[in-house]
């Protein structure tokens, strides 16, 4: 029996669709999910997930409005289901460097578990550590691969270089904090080895 193609895109929509009831059904279950993450789920999956880019990016306000509830109570939905392992949360900043609506990844397995939701230990979801901001200050945000590459360059001095920047960086712009930060790097990088202190028989007194 031959399937017409025409049919192809409808087959794989239910598909979806019953990928996307099993997973709230999963969330609802879990006794360890506060209502407010249940509502927050629903709204992400049904409303705000974007099949072709595999995650939602709703802000905070939409995210609100859609599920019912106030801006408070969705980011305590949110921490909810973090918590309990059902979405990984990725925080985003736009061209400009401010922040952008968080990008919300379903933990599609965890609706697979044989195990009753609930029953295991609470888990937090990874976010994605390619993309993951390890140092903040004023508008200077680095990744975990920039931050290693700062390290590599001044090497001994990247404790005080990091102690600097949590201060220095808070007057620093937007447009001119990369520029900034390229100036702090390269004084600290003047500075070179630090002098190894003399062996005990060498010192004077």
């Amino acid at each position: 029996m031959t399937v017409d193609s025409t049919d192809a895109p409808k087959a794989q929509d239910e598909k979806t669709l019953l990928k996307q009831v099993l997973f709230i059904k999963a969330v609802t279950a879990d006794p360890e999910v506060t209502p407010f993450g249940k509502a927050v789920a629903n709204a992400l999956i049904f409303t705000f997930w974007n099949k072709d880019e595999g995650k939602a990016r709703p802000g905070h306000a939409r995210l609100a409005r859609e599920a019912g509830i106030n801006v408070t109570a969705v980011k305590r939905g949110i921490k909810s289901l973090q918590d309990r392992g059902w979405f990984a949360v990725e925080p985003a900043w736009d061209e400009s460097g401010d922040p952008a609506p968080n990008h919300y990844y379903p933990i599609w397995k965890r609706a697979e578990s044989k195990a009753p939701a609930g029953s295991e230990r609470p888990k937090k979801a990874v976010r994605n550590p390619a993309n993951k901001i390890t140092f903040q200050a004023g508008p200077v945000r680095l990744t975990a691969d920039e931050v290693a590459e700062i390290e590599r360059r001044v090497t001994f001095y990247a404790m005080p270089l990091f102690d600097d920047l949590r201060k220095s960086a808070l007057s620093w712009t937007k447009d001119n904090w990369r520029a900034n930060l390229e100036t702090e790097i390269a004084s600290y990088e003047a500075y070179g080895e630090p002098p190894k202190p003399a062996d005990e028989e060498e010192v004077l007194f």
